[in-house]
């Protein structure tokens, strides 16, 4: 009797041994609680928008209240010449003003290329490397039908949109029919939000942008020349 007693004395032993080997973890407690809490893994809206964008320095984007898709950098002065816009829904960043830029209400596309490509030496909103003429879809990107006169986001921060004149986008317009038999480029009309085609000979207005798909201008090399 003690012989098979010490045997299956030996043979629990056995087995509790090859359990401890076998999950290690059954055998020893443990914390239950990390000692340190998680640290952070997302940024906040503030932390991602109040900072400076597009390499512009110390230019600050504000969230606009009216508005939050929009955000606004004023450079801490009172006019509006200098004023920038970013469009959190495009990454997108606008002049405030659209009429800050030059004394011409209107301009050909040469021209307006011009003051889009070459922004810094009008000493308007900082830098002046990135600005340009945008392409028709992301001067539509700002239409929302559900406003008329101006087709914009209501509570928008932007100024004198014109809704009596056509905007120029970056965009060729390959078949015409207001401009038969010549090459002519898409334009944006914000009163309603429709879009038309003009030749470069004739004047529009101008809004530029910075930001996005980078652009030299080769897009629409042949229009300009």
């Amino acid at each position: 009797m003690r012989g098979r007693r010490d045997i299956r004395v030996a043979v629990t032993i056995f087995i509790a041994i090859a359990l401890a080997l076998l999950f290690p973890g059954m055998s020893v407690a443990g914390p239950i609680e990390p000692t340190d809490p998680p640290g952070p893994t997302m940024h906040t809206l503030d932390e991602l928008y109040n900072k400076p964008v597009w390499k512009m320095f110390d230019k600050v984007f504000t969230d606009w209240p009216a508005n939050p898709r929009f955000a606004v950098c004023d450079n801490g002065t009172t006019e509006t010449r200098d004023d920038m816009v970013l469009d959190k829904e495009t990454g997108l960043v606008w002049e405030r003003d659209t009429t800050a830029k030059t004394s011409y209400e209107t301009l050909s596309l040469d021209w307006a290329l011009l003051v889009c490509n070459e922004m810094e030496r009008y000493s308007f909103l900082g830098r002046g490397d990135g600005w340009r003429l945008p392409t028709l879809q992301e001067l539509a990107s700002l239409i929302d039908r559900t406003h008329y006169y101006p087709v914009l986001p209501s509570g928008h921060p932007f100024l004198n949109v014109n809704m009596e004149d056509y905007y120029w986008t970056a965009t060729p317009a390959m078949h015409c029919e207001r401009v038969p038999n010549a090459k002519a480029v898409y334009t944006v009309y914000f009163g309603n939000g429709i879009k038309s085609c003009y030749a470069k000979e004739e004047e529009n207005r101008v809004w530029c942008v910075r930001g996005g798909p980078s652009f030299d201008g080769n897009v629409i090399l042949w229009v300009t020349q």
